[in-house]
């Protein structure tokens, strides 16, 4: 089976996340144009959430819609109405958890 190639590297990571202020997950896989969440709670492919990704004292919120997902395990989010100034901030978030032990 032939892999597909990702526009944006992606990292392991684990961040604490919170979707729609109200659903706490922890985010496993993450890049400059999305994440993979894991949790029992998965939203409708398409919906549109608000983010909040934190890592110790680092916080990002962002805008994501729902690209897959599947129950039990988790969904990935591709982010969404980024400008400059938000693509900035991801890639110094990213930066930073990659400089974290």
């Amino acid at each position: 089976m032939e892999r597909r190639k990702r526009a944006q590297e992606r990292f392991t990571c684990f961040l604490d996340v919170v979707l729609e202020n109200s659903l706490s997950c922890k985010a496993y896989d993450i890049s400059e144009g999305g994440v993979y969440v894991r949790t029992d709670t998965v939203l409708k492919t398409g919906s549109v959430v608000n983010i909040r990704l934190s890592s110790g004292s680092l916080e990002l919120e962002l805008k994501a819609r729902v690209k897959h997902g599947v129950e039990g395990i988790g969904m990935g989010l591709m982010f969404i109405d980024l400008d400059n100034a938000l693509k900035s901030k991801i890639r110094a978030f990213l930066d930073e958890i990659r400089k974290s032990p």
